[in-house]
């Protein structure tokens, strides 16, 4: 019986954006899936978050250890060209990829999942988890997730003009042990990574540099800002706002718009789409 494995791309400089998709895809489906991380770290901690089955591997090249010829791959991940890509075509019974990229196109025989493609093969939607769509999430304070890493440790470099905000700090999973004792004093209070969920659903307003979360926060209700990192794709972008997400590059665009009233778009619940889509190829056969 062919296996279903889900290949994504993390780490400390890259943050938990394509983890966090992969968990609100496995979360819907009715098969049993394998997450593949090349960060060993997140495949540790994967069952935090309700990931049963997670395997650390240091690349793309490292899956063929693993799933076998005629598995089904899930693969979120920015690694690869064209050659490699159409390999794993050939390799697995059913390929589906999820891109962000707004000039991507479908290769054949694979299948993709898209916030801007649409057409043959093509699942015109994007992951955002369920449980944020609940209704009545209270709501609390202003929050800032920068990501989930700062490698370069940007934050505190930056931390003048972050205290005069007066909003509350969610750290990322990547952050330095001691990186809450760097930035006690630019916010009233800190929240740890474990949190997560629960912080992003509950904040009244969020700035944060992580697109999914942004997306996450507009679906439970929250005021994002999105504050577009040097280090980060800005893949999304469009894709943000569409629903009237503000894109800022610098910290006094932030401060502007926390006064100000912003009319966001509804953002629809896609995951009932998207499982529909990934569980109809992995059946057909």
């Amino acid at each position: 019986m062919r296996q279903i494995f889900y290949y994504i791309h993390t780490g400390h400089r890259f943050g938990l954006d394509r983890f966090r998709r992969a968990v609100a895809i496995i979360r819907e489906l009715d098969f049993e899936v394998t997450l593949l991380c090349n960060d060993y770290r997140i495949a540790s901690a994967s069952r935090e978050y309700g990931i049963k089955k997670a395997v650390g591997i240091d690349s793309i090249k490292n899956i063929a250890n693993i799933a076998m010829q005629g598995d089904v791959l899930i693969y979120d991940s920015p690694e690869g060209n064209e050659t490699q890509l159409m390999q794993m075509i050939e390799y697995f019974s059913v390929f589906i990829r999820l891109s962000d990229n707004p000039n991507d196109r479908v290769l054949p025989n694979e299948y993709l999942i898209s916030p801007y493609l649409k057409g043959m093969n093509v699942c015109h939607a994007w992951p955002v988890a369920s449980l944020f769509f609940e209704e009545n999430f209270k709501k609390y304070e202003n929050v800032l997730f920068y990501g989930d890493d700062d490698y370069e440790r940007e934050l505190p470099q930056k931390s003048a003009a972050l205290k005069t905000l007066g909003i509350e700090l969610l750290m990322g999973f990547y952050y330095f042990s001691d990186y809450a004792k760097e930035l006690k004093n630019c916010f009233p209070r800190i929240y740890d990574s474990k949190e997560y969920e629960n912080i992003v659903a509950s904040s009244k307003q969020i700035i944060t540099s992580s697109a999914q979360c942004a997306l996450e926060a507009l679906a439970s209700g929250s005021k994002p800002i999105f504050w577009q990192r040097d280090d980060y794709s800005k893949n999304l972008n469009t894709y943000l706002l569409s629903y009237s997400i503000p894109v800022v590059t610098h910290i006094n665009d932030v401060e502007k718009l926390l006064s100000q009233e912003i009319s966001y778009k509804k953002i629809e619940n896609e995951m009932p789409k998207i499982k529909v889509f990934i569980e109809k190829l992995i059946s057909k056969d």
